[in-house]
């Protein structure tokens, strides 16, 4: 009997405090100083709280797709690890495509020749 009410005690006074689980969305905010990462997701915005030990929460830029990787202590959305999971739209792309590319002439798509114009 002295064991079940020290396990019902154990229960009461030590709730599960985390739940782990994921969160995709986009980036809106980003408070360094708070600590904090709010995220546009399917259902809404969600704030999520990151630490020194969170990874990948340096990655994460306004605009940026995030998965996030979290845990809910108490009230609190809790970040583990942070993956970017798409471009950053304020990243320039590495190669090629830009407007300002130089493309040599030897690489250039040939334009189709027109026929002459013919007078009236």
């Amino acid at each position: 009997m002295k064991k079940v009410i020290t396990m019902l005690m154990a229960l009461v006074l030590f709730p599960v405090l985390a739940l782990a689980a994921m969160l995709n969305g986009t980036v809106l905010k980003v408070d360094k100083d708070k600590k904090e990462i709010v995220v546009k997701t399917d259902k809404g915005q969600e704030t999520v709280a990151f630490t020194n030990t969170t990874k990948g929460a340096e990655k994460a830029r306004e605009g940026t797709r995030v998965t996030i990787n979290f845990q809910q202590v108490g009230e609190k959305l809790v970040a583990n690890e942070i993956a970017i999971s798409g471009a950053d739209p304020k990243t320039p792309p590495s190669r090629g495509g830009g407007a300002d590319t130089k493309i040599p002439p030897s690489e250039r798509p040939s334009q189709p020749s027109l026929p002459p114009i013919q007078p009236r």
